[in-house]
């Protein structure tokens, strides 16, 4: 029977969630891609709109009416859930007294706030149907915080905080939580935007979503929970 992976957080800046997509269809699971907006995703969309096993759903993953909604709807038009990998953050950088607790909450909202509600609505659905597989995508900024990068920092260090807390709990129960620290830059738009970095000095978004499928699938005798990421150029 073919079974659903969650995504929940689809970004436009960068390949990673179009690698994802791509490797988890590869791999005979069908997708449930979920953002608060369609801004900026028009080729993502174009590229699987005749593609039956992908759904994109608009939501604020935080708002868990919305969420189960299409939960149900992925379980009854796609297959029953298999895992949930949570890719949203808000990347607020600035110098730490130019910030507002408005920041801080941005970033907590963004990150945690729709993990734990994921995480609340998704963990009793994989429970029924004898476990799945839960991934969560940090950063750098989940281990140590930088300079400027406070209210990020904050947010990041929450999530693995959530998630050791999710791995020790429900790891029993056959629910694998994995925590990832993605040391470096995705290639993409960001990347050459924001940073000017050159491709080789990136992350490869096709290998990235190779780990992730591969967390997915690891037997429960050789489970990981952590695992840091960074590209062979990376300083750390």
């Amino acid at each position: 029977m073919q079974k659903t992976i969650v995504v929940g957080g689809v970004g436009a800046n960068s390949g990673f969630s179009e690698s994802l997509i791509k490797v988890l269809t590869e791999h005979g699971y069908a997708v449930l891609a979920l953002a608060r907006t369609p801004s900026g995703k028009a080729t993502l969309i174009e590229n699987y709109k005749d593609h039956s096993q992908v759904v994109f759903k608009w939501l604020d993953i935080s708002d868990r009416t919305q969420l189960s909604e299409a939960l149900t709807y992925a379980e009854q038009h796609l297959g029953p859930l298999a895992g949930y990998i949570h890719n949203a953050s808000t990347p607020i950088l600035k110098p730490f007294l130019e910030t507002s607790l408005d920041d801080y909450v941005s970033c907590w909202e963004t990150a945690v706030r729709t993990a734990v509600s994921a995480s609340q609505e998704i963990i009793p659905r994989l429970l029924s149907v004898n476990g799945g597989a839960m991934i969560f995508m940090g950063a750098t900024a989940s281990v140590r915080g930088s300079a400027n990068a406070a209210p990020f920092a904050t947010s990041k260090f929450a999530l693995r905080g959530l998630s050791q807390s999710l791995a020790r709990e429900f790891g029993p129960m056959g629910i694998h939580v994995a925590h990832l620290v993605i040391d470096g830059i995705i290639t993409g738009k960001r990347a050459q935007s924001q940073f000017n970095m050159k491709e080789a000095d990136c992350i490869n978004p096709d290998d990235l979503a190779q780990t992730c499928i591969s967390l997915m699938q690891q037997p429960q005798s050789c489970w990981t929970h952590e695992l840091d990421l960074r590209p062979a150029h990376e300083k750390f």
